[in-house]
Protein backbone atom coordinates (compact mmCIF):
# COMPACT_ATOMS: atom_id res chain seq x y z
CA UNK A 1 0.00 0.00 0.00
CA UNK A 2 3.38 2.47 -0.09
CA UNK A 3 2.59 5.24 -2.59
CA UNK A 4 -1.04 4.44 -2.74
CA UNK A 5 -4.34 6.25 -0.92
CA UNK A 6 -5.66 4.26 1.10
CA UNK A 7 -9.26 3.42 -0.34
CA UNK A 8 -11.63 0.45 0.06
CA UNK A 9 -11.04 -0.38 -3.19
CA UNK A 10 -6.80 -0.04 -3.03
CA UNK A 11 -6.96 -1.90 0.18
CA UNK A 12 -9.20 -4.67 -1.01
CA UNK A 13 -7.16 -5.00 -4.25
CA UNK A 14 -3.92 -5.53 -2.00
CA UNK A 15 -5.66 -8.07 0.02
CA UNK A 16 -6.58 -10.04 -2.81
CA UNK A 17 -3.44 -9.73 -3.99
CA UNK A 18 -1.92 -11.04 -0.88
CA UNK A 19 -4.16 -13.91 -0.81
CA UNK A 20 -3.39 -15.16 -4.52
CA UNK A 21 0.40 -14.91 -3.53
CA UNK A 22 -0.75 -17.90 -0.54
CA UNK A 23 -2.60 -19.45 -3.52
CA UNK A 24 -6.20 -18.76 -1.41
CA UNK A 25 -7.71 -16.04 -3.79
CA UNK A 26 -11.16 -17.85 -3.83
CA UNK A 27 -11.12 -17.15 0.02
CA UNK A 28 -12.61 -20.29 0.84
CA UNK A 29 -10.14 -20.79 3.36
CA UNK A 30 -11.38 -17.43 5.50
CA UNK A 31 -14.30 -16.90 7.84
CA UNK A 32 -14.07 -13.71 9.15
CA UNK A 33 -11.94 -10.64 8.53
CA UNK A 34 -11.43 -7.83 11.18
CA UNK A 35 -10.21 -4.20 11.13
CA UNK A 36 -10.18 -1.42 13.15
CA UNK A 37 -13.40 1.04 12.21
CA UNK A 38 -12.29 4.06 10.64
CA UNK A 39 -15.30 4.78 7.43
CA UNK A 40 -12.28 3.86 4.87
CA UNK A 41 -12.43 -0.08 6.48
CA UNK A 42 -16.16 -0.43 7.26
CA UNK A 43 -16.45 0.19 3.27
CA UNK A 44 -13.81 -2.54 3.00
CA UNK A 45 -14.98 -4.55 4.80
CA UNK A 46 -18.40 -4.46 3.38
CA UNK A 47 -16.64 -5.39 -0.09
CA UNK A 48 -15.50 -8.65 1.36
CA UNK A 49 -18.44 -9.72 2.31
CA UNK A 50 -19.78 -8.98 -0.96
CA UNK A 51 -17.07 -10.59 -3.28
CA UNK A 52 -17.00 -13.60 0.16
CA UNK A 53 -20.63 -14.15 0.82
CA UNK A 54 -19.88 -16.73 3.45
CA UNK A 55 -17.04 -13.92 4.99
CA UNK A 56 -17.98 -11.93 8.98
CA UNK A 57 -17.28 -8.92 9.07
CA UNK A 58 -16.29 -7.70 12.44
CA UNK A 59 -14.14 -4.03 13.95
CA UNK A 60 -11.65 -4.68 16.53
CA UNK A 61 -13.24 -5.18 19.33
CA UNK A 62 -9.81 -4.47 21.34
CA UNK A 63 -9.16 -1.68 19.44
CA UNK A 64 -12.71 -0.19 20.21
CA UNK A 65 -11.60 -1.43 24.15
CA UNK A 66 -8.67 0.90 23.44
CA UNK A 67 -10.69 3.94 22.24
CA UNK A 68 -13.04 3.50 24.79
CA UNK A 69 -10.10 3.48 27.42
CA UNK A 70 -8.69 6.73 25.50
CA UNK A 71 -12.04 8.09 25.43
CA UNK A 72 -12.42 8.01 29.64
CA UNK A 73 -9.28 9.29 29.77
CA UNK A 74 -9.31 12.79 27.60
CA UNK A 75 -11.90 13.80 30.88
CA UNK A 76 -9.52 16.75 31.33
CA UNK A 77 -8.88 16.53 35.21
CA UNK A 78 -7.71 13.00 34.21
CA UNK A 79 -5.66 13.92 31.30
CA UNK A 80 -4.16 15.81 33.35
CA UNK A 81 -3.00 13.73 35.95
CA UNK A 82 -1.99 11.21 33.18
CA UNK A 83 0.06 13.58 31.91
CA UNK A 84 1.78 14.27 35.17
CA UNK A 85 2.46 10.66 35.92
CA UNK A 86 3.91 9.98 32.82
CA UNK A 87 5.98 13.09 33.44
CA UNK A 88 7.32 11.28 36.75
CA UNK A 89 7.40 7.62 35.20
CA UNK A 90 9.40 9.47 32.21
CA UNK A 91 11.98 10.90 34.45
CA UNK A 92 12.78 8.14 36.45
CA UNK A 93 12.95 5.69 33.99
CA UNK A 94 14.92 8.04 31.96
CA UNK A 95 17.46 9.36 34.77
CA UNK A 96 20.41 6.31 35.33
CA UNK A 97 20.76 7.73 38.94
CA UNK A 98 17.52 8.35 40.58
CA UNK A 99 16.15 5.71 38.92
CA UNK A 100 19.18 3.59 40.50
CA UNK A 101 18.17 6.03 43.69
CA UNK A 102 14.69 5.12 43.52
CA UNK A 103 14.83 1.73 42.64
CA UNK A 104 17.50 1.02 45.89
CA UNK A 105 14.11 3.28 48.19
CA UNK A 106 11.69 0.61 46.56
CA UNK A 107 13.73 -2.36 48.20
CA UNK A 108 14.08 -0.82 51.33
CA UNK A 109 10.48 0.04 51.24
CA UNK A 110 9.52 -4.00 50.24
CA UNK A 111 8.10 -2.63 46.92
CA UNK A 112 8.49 -5.15 44.20
CA UNK A 113 6.22 -3.10 41.31
CA UNK A 114 7.74 -0.54 39.47
CA UNK A 115 6.40 2.58 37.44
CA UNK A 116 5.08 0.68 34.62
CA UNK A 117 2.92 2.20 31.30
CA UNK A 118 -0.41 -0.20 31.44
CA UNK A 119 -0.31 -0.24 27.55
CA UNK A 120 1.53 0.29 24.75
CA UNK A 121 -0.88 1.46 22.53
CA UNK A 122 -0.44 4.94 20.93
CA UNK A 123 -4.52 5.45 22.47
CA UNK A 124 -3.67 6.09 25.92
CA UNK A 125 -0.75 6.57 28.20
CA UNK A 126 0.13 5.26 31.37
CA UNK A 127 -0.47 5.07 35.38
CA UNK A 128 1.69 4.92 38.23
CA UNK A 129 1.44 1.47 40.25
CA UNK A 130 0.13 4.46 43.26
CA UNK A 131 -0.49 2.31 45.73
CA UNK A 132 2.77 0.81 46.30
CA UNK A 133 5.28 3.53 44.56
CA UNK A 134 4.33 6.67 46.33
CA UNK A 135 6.23 5.82 49.37
CA UNK A 136 9.83 5.22 47.69
CA UNK A 137 8.88 8.02 45.20
CA UNK A 138 8.07 10.29 48.26
CA UNK A 139 11.19 9.12 50.31
CA UNK A 140 13.45 9.97 47.37
CA UNK A 141 11.85 13.34 46.46
CA UNK A 142 12.41 14.44 49.80
CA UNK A 143 16.29 13.84 50.34
CA UNK A 144 18.14 17.44 49.91
CA UNK A 145 20.14 16.33 46.93
CA UNK A 146 16.81 15.71 45.15
CA UNK A 147 15.53 19.05 45.59
CA UNK A 148 18.37 21.42 45.37
CA UNK A 149 22.01 20.89 42.86
CA UNK A 150 24.51 18.78 45.24
CA UNK A 151 28.26 18.53 44.68
CA UNK A 152 27.19 19.52 41.00
CA UNK A 153 25.21 16.98 40.54
CA UNK A 154 21.67 17.54 38.99
CA UNK A 155 18.31 16.91 41.53
CA UNK A 156 15.43 15.81 40.36
CA UNK A 157 13.33 17.90 38.13
CA UNK A 158 11.59 20.66 39.99
CA UNK A 159 7.88 19.60 38.20
CA UNK A 160 8.44 16.36 39.73
CA UNK A 161 8.85 16.95 42.94
CA UNK A 162 5.82 19.09 42.74
CA UNK A 163 3.43 16.58 41.44
CA UNK A 164 5.23 13.69 43.87
CA UNK A 165 5.10 16.03 47.14
CA UNK A 166 2.49 18.76 46.90
CA UNK A 167 0.00 18.46 44.11
CA UNK A 168 -3.11 17.76 46.47
CA UNK A 169 -4.71 16.83 43.18
CA UNK A 170 -2.79 14.38 42.03
CA UNK A 171 -2.56 11.31 44.12
CA UNK A 172 -5.96 10.94 45.35
CA UNK A 173 -7.25 9.20 41.57
CA UNK A 174 -3.86 7.24 41.44
CA UNK A 175 -5.29 5.47 44.69
CA UNK A 176 -8.59 4.85 43.79
CA UNK A 177 -10.42 5.13 41.11
CA UNK A 178 -13.83 6.96 40.64
CA UNK A 179 -16.54 4.62 41.14
CA UNK A 180 -19.26 5.63 43.55
CA UNK A 181 -21.07 8.73 44.12
CA UNK A 182 -19.27 11.27 46.39
CA UNK A 183 -16.14 10.45 43.83
CA UNK A 184 -15.44 13.06 41.50
CA UNK A 185 -18.76 13.20 40.09
CA UNK A 186 -18.20 14.38 36.64
CA UNK A 187 -15.52 12.09 35.69
CA UNK A 188 -17.56 9.13 36.93
CA UNK A 189 -20.62 10.73 34.68
CA UNK A 190 -18.47 11.17 32.14
CA UNK A 191 -16.99 7.27 32.21
CA UNK A 192 -20.40 5.52 32.48
CA UNK A 193 -21.91 7.44 29.04
CA UNK A 194 -18.65 6.74 27.40
CA UNK A 195 -18.97 3.11 28.62
CA UNK A 196 -22.56 2.86 27.72
CA UNK A 197 -22.36 4.55 24.72
CA UNK A 198 -19.65 3.05 23.13
CA UNK A 199 -21.09 -0.68 24.43
CA UNK A 200 -24.25 -0.09 22.34
CA UNK A 201 -22.16 0.51 19.09
CA UNK A 202 -19.63 -2.59 19.66
CA UNK A 203 -21.99 -4.95 20.57
CA UNK A 204 -22.83 -6.46 17.15
CA UNK A 205 -25.49 -8.89 17.00
CA UNK A 206 -23.09 -11.89 16.24
CA UNK A 207 -21.66 -11.25 19.56
CA UNK A 208 -25.27 -11.55 21.43
CA UNK A 209 -25.25 -14.49 19.71
CA UNK A 210 -22.12 -15.43 20.34
CA UNK A 211 -22.87 -14.78 24.08
CA UNK A 212 -25.88 -16.96 24.17
CA UNK A 213 -24.58 -19.91 22.57
CA UNK A 214 -21.85 -20.21 25.51
CA UNK A 215 -23.81 -23.06 27.62
CA UNK A 216 -23.42 -21.19 30.83
CA UNK A 217 -24.67 -18.01 29.46
CA UNK A 218 -27.97 -19.09 27.78
CA UNK A 219 -29.65 -17.41 29.62
CA UNK A 220 -27.67 -14.03 30.76
CA UNK A 221 -27.87 -13.45 27.06
CA UNK A 222 -31.14 -12.91 27.10
CA UNK A 223 -32.85 -9.80 28.65
CA UNK A 224 -36.58 -8.51 27.71
CA UNK A 225 -35.24 -4.69 28.76
CA UNK A 226 -35.63 -1.90 26.12
CA UNK A 227 -31.60 -2.31 25.40
CA UNK A 228 -31.95 -6.48 26.05
CA UNK A 229 -32.16 -9.43 23.64
CA UNK A 230 -34.83 -11.70 23.47
CA UNK A 231 -35.30 -15.37 22.53
CA UNK A 232 -36.25 -13.79 19.20
CA UNK A 233 -33.42 -12.01 18.41
CA UNK A 234 -31.54 -15.18 18.72
CA UNK A 235 -33.25 -16.42 16.34
CA UNK A 236 -33.53 -13.87 13.70
CA UNK A 237 -29.86 -13.51 14.02
CA UNK A 238 -29.09 -17.24 13.87
CA UNK A 239 -31.16 -17.37 10.75
CA UNK A 240 -29.86 -14.16 9.36
CA UNK A 241 -26.57 -15.97 9.46
CA UNK A 242 -28.19 -19.40 7.18
CA UNK A 243 -29.25 -16.82 5.12
CA UNK A 244 -26.28 -15.04 4.35
CA UNK A 245 -24.83 -18.78 4.13
CA UNK A 246 -27.67 -19.40 1.90
CA UNK A 247 -28.61 -22.62 3.87
CA UNK A 248 -32.10 -24.23 2.78
CA UNK A 249 -35.41 -23.74 4.35
CA UNK A 250 -35.09 -27.03 5.61
CA UNK A 251 -31.81 -26.38 7.41
CA UNK A 252 -33.10 -22.94 8.51
CA UNK A 253 -36.39 -24.62 10.01
CA UNK A 254 -34.30 -26.71 12.24
CA UNK A 255 -31.74 -24.10 13.26
CA UNK A 256 -35.00 -22.13 14.19
CA UNK A 257 -36.33 -25.43 16.70
CA UNK A 258 -32.63 -26.08 17.67
CA UNK A 259 -32.41 -22.10 19.15
CA UNK A 260 -35.32 -22.56 20.70
CA UNK A 261 -34.38 -26.25 22.48
CA UNK A 262 -30.50 -24.64 23.29
CA UNK A 263 -32.58 -22.09 25.33
CA UNK A 264 -34.93 -24.58 26.73
CA UNK A 265 -31.79 -26.73 27.78
CA UNK A 266 -33.22 -29.63 25.90
CA UNK A 267 -31.91 -32.94 24.57
CA UNK A 268 -28.85 -32.65 23.22
CA UNK A 269 -28.20 -29.29 24.65
CA UNK A 270 -28.99 -30.33 28.30
CA UNK A 271 -25.48 -29.30 29.77
CA UNK A 272 -26.54 -31.41 32.96
CA UNK A 273 -24.02 -31.34 36.00
CA UNK A 274 -20.76 -31.95 33.72
CA UNK A 275 -17.95 -30.71 36.03
CA UNK A 276 -15.54 -31.22 33.65
CA UNK A 277 -17.58 -28.82 31.39
CA UNK A 278 -18.03 -26.57 33.94
CA UNK A 279 -14.43 -26.35 34.35
CA UNK A 280 -13.90 -26.07 31.15
CA UNK A 281 -15.67 -23.39 30.25
CA UNK A 282 -14.54 -21.43 33.34
CA UNK A 283 -11.66 -21.60 31.86
CA UNK A 284 -12.40 -19.40 29.06
CA UNK A 285 -13.23 -16.59 31.19
CA UNK A 286 -10.05 -16.77 33.02
CA UNK A 287 -8.19 -16.77 29.53
CA UNK A 288 -4.81 -15.46 29.59
CA UNK A 289 -3.54 -13.64 26.02
CA UNK A 290 -0.67 -15.17 24.49
CA UNK A 291 1.13 -11.73 24.79
CA UNK A 292 0.87 -10.78 28.02
CA UNK A 293 3.90 -10.66 30.42
CA UNK A 294 4.17 -11.53 33.68
CA UNK A 295 5.10 -8.80 36.52
CA UNK A 296 8.90 -8.49 36.69
CA UNK A 297 9.70 -8.71 40.65
CA UNK A 298 13.71 -8.01 40.35
CA UNK A 299 13.11 -4.79 38.12
CA UNK A 300 11.24 -2.34 39.80
CA UNK A 301 11.48 0.10 36.48
CA UNK A 302 11.36 -2.00 34.21
CA UNK A 303 9.05 -0.39 31.11
CA UNK A 304 8.53 0.52 27.73
CA UNK A 305 10.41 3.50 26.20
CA UNK A 306 9.83 7.12 27.72
CA UNK A 307 6.91 9.05 26.21
CA UNK A 308 7.93 13.03 25.54
CA UNK A 309 5.21 15.18 26.76
CA UNK A 310 5.29 16.07 22.35
CA UNK A 311 4.20 12.27 21.75
CA UNK A 312 1.82 12.46 24.83
CA UNK A 313 -0.20 15.30 23.25
CA UNK A 314 0.21 13.86 19.79
CA UNK A 315 -1.28 10.71 21.09
CA UNK A 316 -4.26 12.34 22.63
CA UNK A 317 -4.89 14.34 18.97
CA UNK A 318 -4.68 11.06 17.37
CA UNK A 319 -7.32 9.15 19.69
CA UNK A 320 -9.26 12.56 18.99
CA UNK A 321 -9.01 11.75 15.29
CA UNK A 322 -10.36 7.92 15.91
CA UNK A 323 -13.16 8.84 17.68
CA UNK A 324 -14.55 11.44 15.29
CA UNK A 325 -14.18 8.57 12.63
CA UNK A 326 -15.78 5.72 14.27
CA UNK A 327 -18.36 7.95 15.34
CA UNK A 328 -21.55 6.34 14.32
CA UNK A 329 -24.35 8.85 15.53
CA UNK A 330 -26.40 6.54 17.90
CA UNK A 331 -27.30 8.35 20.88
CA UNK A 332 -26.88 7.33 24.17
CA UNK A 333 -30.42 6.85 26.50
CA UNK A 334 -29.57 6.84 30.31
CA UNK A 335 -32.56 4.34 30.69
CA UNK A 336 -30.72 2.09 28.40
CA UNK A 337 -27.12 1.68 29.63
CA UNK A 338 -25.68 -1.84 30.07
CA UNK A 339 -23.94 -0.91 33.90
CA UNK A 340 -27.33 -0.17 35.72
CA UNK A 341 -29.00 -3.89 34.54
CA UNK A 342 -30.49 -2.76 31.58
CA UNK A 343 -28.93 -5.42 28.89
CA UNK A 344 -27.77 -8.30 30.96
CA UNK A 345 -28.99 -8.71 34.48
CA UNK A 346 -26.91 -9.14 37.57
CA UNK A 347 -28.13 -11.44 39.09
CA UNK A 348 -27.33 -13.67 35.93
CA UNK A 349 -24.03 -12.85 35.32
CA UNK A 350 -23.45 -13.77 39.16
CA UNK A 351 -24.70 -17.56 38.52
CA UNK A 352 -22.34 -17.41 34.94
CA UNK A 353 -19.25 -16.35 37.60
CA UNK A 354 -20.18 -19.58 39.80
CA UNK A 355 -19.73 -21.75 36.91
CA UNK A 356 -23.87 -22.53 37.88
CA UNK A 357 -25.74 -24.85 35.01
CA UNK A 358 -28.97 -22.72 33.54
CA UNK A 359 -31.86 -24.70 34.75
CA UNK A 360 -34.76 -25.82 32.05
CA UNK A 361 -37.10 -23.25 30.61
CA UNK A 362 -40.39 -24.18 29.33
CA UNK A 363 -42.77 -22.54 26.61
CA UNK A 364 -44.03 -23.18 23.21
CA UNK A 365 -43.18 -22.04 19.96
CA UNK A 366 -44.11 -22.67 16.34
CA UNK A 367 -40.71 -22.82 13.90
CA UNK A 368 -42.72 -23.91 11.01
CA UNK A 369 -42.87 -21.20 8.24
CA UNK A 370 -44.77 -20.42 5.50
CA UNK A 371 -42.61 -20.26 2.53
CA UNK A 372 -43.15 -23.06 0.22
CA UNK A 373 -39.62 -23.01 -1.32
CA UNK A 374 -35.68 -22.29 -0.54
CA UNK A 375 -36.58 -18.22 -1.07
CA UNK A 376 -37.59 -18.10 2.52
CA UNK A 377 -38.21 -15.40 5.00
CA UNK A 378 -36.59 -15.26 8.41
CA UNK A 379 -39.30 -13.70 9.96
CA UNK A 380 -41.64 -16.59 8.75
CA UNK A 381 -39.40 -19.52 9.58
CA UNK A 382 -38.20 -17.97 12.87
CA UNK A 383 -41.85 -16.88 14.28
CA UNK A 384 -41.74 -18.02 18.35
Amino acid sequence: MTGTRGTADNIMAAAQGAMKTMQLEDGQNFIAVTTDNPSVMQAFRSKCQEKYFWVLAFACFLHQMNTIIGEICAFPSMKQIIKQANRVVTFFNSSHYWGGQLKEEAKKCHVNRGLKKNCETRFYALSLQAQSSRTPLSHTCLRPDAQKKEKGLSPVAADVVETVLHDRDFWPPMLRVATEEGDDAAFLLHAWTVFNRRFHSMNMNIHSLALFLHPLCRKLAINEAAKGRSLQFMVDTALGLAKQWRWSKEQATRLAADVKHYYQSKAPFTGGGNDGLVNDLDKTFTWKPPFSTAEDDEDVLAGPEDISLDEFDTAFDELDKTIEAEHRGEEFLPGEGILNGKVYDFEELAKVDNGEVPTLVVDNMDVIGTADDDDWDILAVGRL
